[in-house]
């Protein structure tokens, strides 16, 4: 992960107004798909550690990987360099990576390596800044512009068809893509939000692969058979898929 200043004032940030936001978006997508992610391991790789989306998923055994012993590690808490994943390839059933490209300085290594492990018609779910949104215009400007200092990426963003591509390149299916949030970031306090919520409305009308968040949900391919999404997921992404950026 990149280094620990980092990773404090992302923390910091998402527990923001417009952090909480996000994050509430975030959790209601991945609670979405979970429960229908069976398995018996699964793991997550950095990103804001919320019960709110790890409760919605049938697995018991739930990994929590962390670059650094932290205060809230616990015996579920795994602590290790994520381009090393201490997982034997092909071992685990569900990876997420809530952020976790946008905290390093190789994430295609990463994503490379969170593929390696996930078994074969295991799931990935990956989150995300959509780079080419508000989000991502402003974080070009922000070491320009001291108005945008508030802002806690200090990594550049992936285009979400870059990341699809690396999947497919790592033997991997796109089961679907969503994205949503359409304010860009400002002040965060509530205030700010209701006076720009009008743009979480007309976003998916007027433009609707520029929102700030993405959540993409990818499936290793099983040798030899052609992987078709299960009906539950399949229905979910119907009304919900927007295609490549």
């Amino acid at each position: 992960m990149n280094d620990s200043t980092t990773l404090t004032t992302l923390s910091d940030w998402f527990e923001t107004e417009q952090g909480k936001q996000l994050v509430a978006y975030e959790c209601a997508q991945i609670a979405r798909f979970l429960p229908d992610c069976f398995g018996s391991e699964l793991l997550q790789i950095g990103g804001p550690r919320k019960s709110e989306w790890l409760d919605a998923s049938p697995i018991k055994h739930k990994i929590y990987l962390s670059s650094e012993i932290g205060a809230n590690a616990d015996g579920s808490t795994c602590v290790a360099h994520p381009f090393y994943l201490p997982f034997l390839p092909d071992s685990l059933d569900v990876i997420l990576l809530p952020h976790s490209l946008e905290c390093v300085q190789e994430p295609r290594a990463l994503l490379a390596e969170a593929c390696d492990v996930l078994k074969p018609g295991g799931f990935m779910i990956i989150t995300g800044i959509n780079r080419k949104s508000l989000w991502g215009i402003q974080h070009g400007y922000q070491h320009l512009k001291s108005k945008y200092s508030y802002f806690p990426w200090l990594q550049q963003f992936l285009s979400i068809h870059s990341i699809e591509n690396k999947l497919l390149q790592n033997n991997c299916v796109i089961d679907g893509t969503h994205i949503g949030c359409y304010q860009g970031v400002g002040e965060g306090n509530a205030a700010w939000l209701k006076e720009h919520s009008l743009l979480d409305i007309l976003g998916p009308l007027l433009w609707p692969t520029f929102g700030a968040v993405y959540v993409i949900l990818a499936r290793k391919k099983i040798p030899g058979w052609i992987v078709v999404p299960e009906k539950s997921l399949r229905d979910e992404f119907c009304e919900t898929k927007v295609g490549w950026v």
